[in-house]
């Protein structure tokens, strides 16, 4: 998750972040809920590819992670197949110790949170 605040609402922004991902390894997902999200994530996609330099961009850190040149490709199809179950598995597995990082110019925001 990302989110950009006020630096004194950081410690309710991180709240909220934390919040949604406990739930997210605890609660189903549905595929009502899927629909939109895959849809958003699709099109953020496509909009970063509209250009050369995105697609060179994308390509060379794909390359660079060991993903391969046709991952960006494939990316897309694996997207459209992901089920409900499949994003409770991830959550379950990936969000159950989430790191938070906070950037900011105010240390006192970085402070608020730390536990």
């Amino acid at each position: 998750a990302m989110a950009v605040c006020q630096p004194e609402k950081v410690p309710e922004v991180v709240g909220i972040i934390e919040k949604a991902m406990q739930r997210a390894t605890t609660e189903t997902f549905t595929e009502a809920q899927l629909t939109p999200a895959r849809a958003c994530l699709i099109t953020a996609k496509e909009l970063g590819r509209e250009t050369i330099d995105g697609w060179a961009f994308e390509v060379a850190v794909d390359e660079v992670l060991g993903l391969g040149h046709g991952f960006a490709r494939e990316e897309l199809e694996r997207i459209r197949k992901t089920q409900p179950g499949d994003l409770s598995r991830v959550a379950r597995q990936y969000l159950k110790k989430p790191v938070i990082v906070v950037v900011t110019s105010d240390p006192k925001a970085a402070e608020a949170i730390r536990k």
